[in-house]
Order: structure tokens, then C-alpha cells, then sequence
């Protein structure tokens, strides 16, 4: 059986965050998307015979520190609103060592990755301006939002949404 999977940082924001995160992001709620920065960009995955990518997954991982991190600041694609996690440059270096070591599991847009926390999702044809503007006014406040980087979890895509189905620690 295959699945749509993806590796993310699950990332423990708060109530206000959550809240402003179910009004401006609400297909995220319905599909049960945690708030995270995306590591590995969803991929297919063999669901019955993937001991082999698990246990390689889990060896990357393991190599990869722990680290301090933070939600330092609220920015904006043409369609999202997002929260920066700090340091940039050791999220950067998450992402790059575990697509430069997943090749096959990475699309070719999905190579050059900025980090972020997805917080709002804007229609196409829709400004993200007045969703920004709220978001640094509501959220700002917060900044920095704390956290530990001690893992990664595998999660996958089900009829009622995403799961995690395992968590791989950082070494």
C-alpha cells in the first residue's frame, strides 16, 4: 500500500498561535497538519516494506545534533503567512542534509528550501498583506516562541488527515 508521507519538526506554539492558525490556515485543521517546518516535502512512500527507508531515516537522524530553536518572526510568499524558526542556518542545515541524503524522496522545486511555519494559506488572487499585518500584530507580540529540536517525525497522510507514525530522535 502507498502513502503520501513527509518529515517535519513538529513545533509546540501555543494557544494564540493554534488560534490565529485555525482562522487564516483552516485546510491545515481539517487535515490535521501540525504546526512544523517541513524537513522532507511530502513523498510517496511503500507503507509495507519501508524497514529499509525507517531504519535509514533513523541513522540520519541520529548523526544530525540537537539544538535550541525559536519562532523569531512573522513573513510572507505570495500565498502563505509564516512564522521564521531560529538559527536559520542549523534548520537550513536539517533540510539540505536530509534531502541531499533522500534525493529520490525530494522534488526538484522541493531542493532549495527556506525554513518556515506555515500560519496562514491565502486564495489565489488574494493579497497576503492584510493576513501579514494581523499576524505581526497579534503573534509579534509572542516572538520569540522557544523550543527544543530533539527529533523528527514521520508522518503520513490518512482518509481524517496526517499522523505521525514514528519519531526519529536527533543525536
Amino acid at each position: 500500500m502507498k502513502r503520501q508521507a513527509a518529515v517535519f519538526v513538529a513545533i509546540p506554539v501555543g494557544d494564540r498561535v493554534e488560534a490565529f492558525r485555525a482562522r487564516a490556515h483552516p485546510r491545515a485543521i481539517a487535515r490535521k497538519l501540525p504546526p512544523h517546518v517541513t524537513i522532507l516535502p511530502p513523498f510517496v512512500r511503500e507503507v509495507d516494506d519501508d524497514d529499509a527507508l525507517t531504519a535509514d531515516l533513523e541513522r540520519h537522524f541520529a548523526g544530525t545534533s540537537r539544538f535550541d530553536g525559536s519562532l523569531t518572526e512573522v513573513g510572507r510568499f505570495r500565498r502563505h503567512v509564516w512564522l521564521a524558526p531560529a538559527p536559520h542556518d542549523r534548520f537550513v542545515d536539517l533540510l539540505t542534509s536530509a534531502r541531499d541524503r533522500f534525493p529520490h524522496l525530494v522534488r526538484d522545486g522541493d531542493r532549495d528550501p527556506l525554513p518556515h511555519l506555515t500560519i496562514a494559506e491565502i486564495g489565489k488572487g488574494e493579497s497576503t498583506r492584510h493576513v501579514f499585518e494581523q499576524a505581526e500584530e497579534e503573534l509579534g507580540p509572542l516572538l520569540p516562541i522557544r523550543f527544543e529540536v530533539d527529533e523528527v517525525g514521520l508522518y503520513e497522510m490518512r482518509r481524517d488527515g496526517w499522523h505521525e507514525v514514528r519519531r526519529f530522535p536527533l543525536g
